[in-house]
């Protein structure tokens, strides 16, 4: 279902609201102040995203810093014309995540991704079941399999994006899918 440019700049707008950002409006009397305005706030935005991105990295001291770097990266490429959606980067690392079985890797680069970009999490973890049917789940079973036990799973994915916040629930969900697949 398409979602409205209105509606999407609300549910972004909610989530940055939700993880502490605040939105800050200005007047200006004309066209040129208006973009002198923009030009330093698009500067200042990008140099507070660094800081607050590095702030949370600590986040991170668990993981190799190949893991880290990768996980830094991607989220300061949002936005890259090299990608056809704006979270291509770290769509692109979740899927190598996914393939290399780096389960906790996955949720903690998608909860550093949603506390830095928050106005695309949303967008961001309902990809993530889709990247594990695709590049997680196949080294443990067959699709047919896996599509018979969706079947009477119809809520799973929604059961895995709601333990993406916890690396450890995320985990225990992804590891209760393959066990009971497999069962």
């Amino acid at each position: 279902m398409a979602v409205s440019d209105s509606d999407r700049v609300k549910s972004q707008r909610k989530e940055r609201i939700a993880r502490g950002w605040q939105e800050v409006r200005v007047w200006v009397a004309d066209q040129e102040a208006a973009d002198e305005i923009r030009e330093v706030a698009r500067r200042n935005r990008e140099m507070t995203e660094r800081k607050h991105l590095n702030r949370l990295v600590d986040e991170l001291a668990s993981l190799e810093k190949e893991d880290v770097a990768a996980i830094v990266e991607a989220i300061i490429q949002q936005g890259s014309p090299a990608y056809i959606t704006p979270s291509g980067p770290v769509l692109e690392l979740l899927t190598d995540l996914a393939q290399k079985g780096a389960i906790k890797e996955m949720s903690l680069a998608y909860q550093l991704f949603a506390k830095a970009r928050p106005g695309n999490s949303r967008f961001v973890a309902s990809a993530i079941p889709a990247k594990l049917t695709a590049n997680y789940f196949p080294g443990f079973f067959s699709y047919e399999r896996f599509s018979s036990w969706e079947q009477l799973n119809p809520d799973w994915a929604r059961g895995v994006q709601s333990a993406l916040e916890d690396s450890e629930q995320f985990q225990l969900a992804v590891r209760s899918i393959v066990e009971g697949v497999r069962s």
